[in-house]
């Protein structure tokens, strides 16, 4: 079940981004592990996790969010389908968010695929990147037809 993370959980959060499936698409060619415990602080960023599988959503200005999605092998498959349109159904009825941006490494065929299996359109490609993009107006329409 989704729920929201606080700095409490940093070392959940911590141990999912680091594990050595997650790290590599985060920050590619390096080796240095992350700590999200600043992060968490931050007013501007959201936690939210579901077992193992966890959601940064960083507002970069009013209404518009920066979606990352790190999840441990055992939790890919239906059951990420299913936290990520949790995590979705939070954002977008708990915070002002009309848009969800997201940026996923060319290469990164799943993270595209699942991106596209969430209802995210592609906006175009930067910097070796897909960039795409959720409206909260597209997912209420993709909801009501489930």
């Amino acid at each position: 079940m989704i729920r929201e993370a606080t700095v409490e959980n940093a070392p959940e959060i911590n141990a999912i981004i680091n594990d050595d499936s997650c790290l590599p698409w985060i920050t590619p060619g390096e080796c240095t592990l992350l700590d999200c415990t600043d992060a968490m602080q931050d007013a501007d960023n959201l936690f939210l996790v579901d077992g193992d599988i966890a959601f940064t959503f960083r507002r970069t200005q009013p209404g518009i969010y920066e979606v990352h999605v790190m999840a441990l092998p055992v939790a890919r498959g239906r059951g990420a389908l299913k936290a990520a349109s949790d995590a979705l159904k939070w954002v977008f009825e708990k915070t002002d968010a009309q848009i969800i941006l997201g940026s996923i490494f060319v290469e990164n065929k799943a993270a595209r695929s699942y991106s596209r299996l969430m209802g995210f359109d592609i906006a175009g490609e930067a910097s070796g990147s897909e960039v795409s993009f959720l409206t909260k107006a597209a997912w209420k329409k993709e909801v009501e037809c489930l």
